[in-house]
């Protein structure tokens, strides 16, 4: 399924353990970029999903703001892109979530 993050497509694939483990350990989500997809644990439901949503949402826009690069982040950083963003962070991820019922 496809879901639009900045004006690009992004793909959400809901993935086997097996197959998420083939790309790292113990995860259940990861964020693919310049590939533009989000793969998450198919067995993820109610909160966990939606914690786990919205964690790989944060990453995919960090991604699409060029904010990758940077080599450290400090809690001010992080704290502000949160309160910039959180409204786009969460509306992605519902859209996520609406998508996968």
């Amino acid at each position: 399924m496809l879901i639009q993050i900045m004006n690009h497509p992004w793909k959400i694939i809901q993935k086997s353990k097996e197959d998420m483990e083939k790309n790292a350990k113990d995860t259940l989500g990861i964020t693919f970029f310049p590939d533009r997809e989000i793969w998450l644990l198919n067995t993820l439901v109610d909160e966990q999903l939606k914690q786990v949503a919205t964690h790989e949402v944060t990453h995919a826009l960090l991604d699409e703001f060029s904010c990758n690069n940077i080599q450290s982040f400090n809690d001010e950083f992080i704290c502000d892109f949160i309160a910039n963003n959180n409204e786009m962070i969460i509306d992605i991820r519902n859209k996520i979530l609406n998508l996968l019922e």
